[in-house]
């Protein structure tokens, strides 16, 4: 293995560089500045309730990773050394896999999925839960190992121990995180897709065994997960949530209703004009298409309509989440599309190239399948731009609001409980995102509240990991400082901040 790591390295050095200056374009600012994301602050100010919160989610693997590594004390830079040092191998783990199921000896353009998959917003997006981020691209990378060996399977010697090591690989990454069904899904089908491209795969019988065989995988692999969260959870006593299953409409809204859904997030995922989607998709899907019926029926003979039956399957991965939601996802669970747009134009390039036989055209033609990724490297780094900033804003508003609250306890660490009323409005700068452009990452923490014990709770935390520490209102005291705050004016006026009882109410809007 070492040996086809370092050939692999030695004659893709131009993919590994390409990939790693758009990677760092995007994460370079995460290694050398400290940013805050929402839930970030749990990780720090208290760790041991977000772990149990997560095991009762079922990311199990997401927990104990965290113990096997020594890294459960939070620390967010050496979580960003550690997420960039995976990216850099995430690119020769995926290359290696492509290479091994194209069997291809030329260079491969491997540097155009990468670049698109992590550059893509996203990830950004995903990957700016630091406190998760590491965890969860060692699951994308263990997605990755585990089809390699189901693939090797079906392309030198079917070992069985080849389908195991496969299933526990996978089943371990869906305890990570449970969006990592779809990268799986989605991920599998791309790598059908050159798998049935290679010369000496023409019988259409043992395509279907590899169809077949691969839905079993994939099925096997979740009951995996599943055995292992319901074991771990009975032994520790810890009852599942209803976090994940809450956001799943099937069953609990009409059948109608969800294809509705489906159809408007499919329609919304298109025609989006947030930083999140774009229209490559819609290019790449007729690209795609295009291709597939263009002299392809000669090439592929008996294996045509398969062929065509995966490239459809490709085109719907995008939208996985939303399916099995039966609704709208977070932005951060749909990562299938970054994953979906990395192939399909790494593919398509490799497909185009093959008919060009003028190197300046070729040159021409990578020159604008480089743009996507640098589009979304500026949109990414802007992004994380935003989370800087926004920090910067925040914790000014945090030094105001706890000298006000000094002056009205009397104390730096009052014993009052503190009760945050409502949410604020940050100004950020003219080159960052707005509130309405973001999801989670880059929001402030004063701006996010869903009720008042919630927002409570989360600004508490956030103040906590600056070293100013408040207790929280009880569900009863959150009623009380409602009540009082009905009347009161909201930050910065003066009277925003008023001691009742035992209760400092802070309105901030």
């Amino acid at each position: 293995m070492y040996e086809n790591i370092k050939n692999f390295t030695r004659n893709n050095k131009s993919n590994i560089i390409i990939s790693s200056i758009f990677i760092l374009s995007v994460y370079l600012i995460k290694l050398g500045t400290l940013a805050t994301s929402i839930d970030n602050e749990a990780a720090i100010s208290v760790s041991s309730s977000l772990y149990t919160a997560w095991l009762s989610m079922g990311r199990i693997a997401l927990v104990y990773l965290k113990k096997v590594f020594g890294v459960g004390i939070y620390n967010p830079f050496l979580s960003m050394f550690m997420l960039i040092v995976l990216m850099i191998f995430s690119i020769v783990a995926w290359g290696m896999i492509f290479d091994y199921i194209k069997n291809n000896k030329n260079k491969y353009a491997y540097w155009i999925f990468i670049s698109i998959f992590f550059t893509a917003p996203i990830m950004a997006e995903q990957l700016g839960f630091v406190m998760q981020a590491v965890e969860v691209l060692l699951g994308i990378n263990l997605v990755a190992i585990s089809l390699f060996y189901t693939y090797r399977y079906f392309i030198d010697t079917p070992k069985k121990y080849y389908l195991i090591i496969s299933v526990i690989l996978s089943g371990i990454a869906f305890s990570i995180y449970q969006a990592l069904t779809t990268i799986y899904v989605t991920a599998a089908i791309c790598l059908f897709i050159l798998y049935i491209s290679r010369k000496d795969v023409t019988n259409p019988k043992k395509i279907w065994q590899v169809i077949i065989l691969n839905i079993i995988l994939f099925f096997l692999s979740y009951v995996v997960y599943f055995v292992l969260a319901k074991c771990v959870l009975s032994l520790l006593h810890i009852e599942a949530t209803k976090y994940t299953g809450d956001q799943v409409a099937w069953g609990t809204v009409p059948v109608i209703q969800c294809i509705k859904n489906i159809l408007k997030y499919i329609k919304g995922t298109v025609t989006d004009k947030t930083i999140f989607y774009s229209k490559v998709y819609v290019v790449l899907a007729i690209l795609l298409v295009i291709n597939a019926f263009y002299g392809k029926k000669e090439k592929y003979d008996k294996r045509y309509y398969i062929y065509i039956l995966a490239i459809g399957a490709l085109l719907v991965t995008p939208f996985l989440m939303g399916v099995i939601l039966g609704g709208q996802p977070t932005k951060r669970t749909a990562i299938s599309y970054p994953f979906m747009l990395g192939f399909s134009s790494m593919y398509l390039f490799e497909e185009i190239r093959t008919k060009i036989k003028n190197k300046d055209a070729i040159l021409i033609l990578m020159v604008l399948v480089a743009l996507v990724p640098f589009k979304q490297s500026v949109l990414s780094s802007r992004l994380y731009y935003t989370e800087y900033i926004t920090n910067k804003e925040s914790e000014i508003v945090a030094t105001k609001i706890s000298n006000r609250i000094e002056e009205v306890t009397g104390s730096y660490n009052p014993e009052e409980k503190i009760a945050f009323i409502g949410c604020m409005r940050l100004n950020r700068n003219n080159s960052c995102y707005q509130l309405e452009d973001l999801e989670y990452v880059g929001r402030g923490f004063f701006e996010t509240s869903f009720s008042t014990t919630h927002g409570s709770f989360l600004m508490r935390n956030y103040m906590a990991t600056l070293g100013i520490n408040y207790q929280c209102p009880s569900e009863d005291d959150a009623k009380i400082a409602e009540e009082y705050a009905k009347d009161m004016p909201a930050w910065p006026n003066k009277e925003s901040v008023k001691k009742v009882d035992n209760i400092v109410i802070v309105k901030l809007g």
